[in-house]
């Protein structure tokens, strides 16, 4: 089945798209249950999947509070970085660049605030031992001299 599958995904991806670097994220490929890292409660579900020959991942993800939304991700070989734009149902829009650290994928964006320094946004994905990921993220209002956390989650495998 494991062979099934690695057949597939090198059949599907692009001659384009087939460098090390677009494979960095397939740890994050799957369905998931999205369990919060302090509480232990459910924050929602997720399906991540491979898009456009192996040139995208999308993320579709839902909790249970009603909210949607979703990313698509790709890796920018002239700027030698990945991208992420993510939305959802509260309106809510953002922009994230970053790389792989050799441990997690780590991505960044800012966000003008009138008046203020800009909001500072990391998070982080990266693969466990158990086949399960951890994605979290801080942010800073003071131009990255202190971090706040913003979530901290564990996405396990859904059968």
């Amino acid at each position: 089945m494991l062979h099934a599958l690695l057949l597939a995904a090198t059949v599907s991806a692009s001659p384009a798209c087939s460098t090390p670097e677009h494979r960095q994220l397939d740890f994050w490929i799957g369905r998931w249950t999205v369990v919060d890292a302090k509480t232990g409660a459910v924050a929602g579900e997720s399906v991540v999947e491979r898009a456009w020959e192996g040139c995208a991942v999308r993320e579709e993800f839902k909790s249970p509070d009603g909210f949607v939304g979703g990313s698509l991700n790709a890796w920018d070989k002239p700027a030698g970085q990945w991208r992420q734009f993510g939305a959802g149902s509260t309106g809510a829009v953002r922009m994230f660049a970053g790389r792989w650290t050799g441990e997690a994928m780590e991505l960044h964006t800012s966000q003008p605030r009138a008046g203020q320094s800009d909001l500072l946004i990391v998070m982080r994905l990266q693969p466990l031992p158990d086949g399960g990921l951890r994605q979290w993220s801080d942010l800073s209002r003071d131009g990255g001299v202190t971090w706040s956390p913003r979530y901290d989650y564990f996405y396990r495998p859904r059968p």
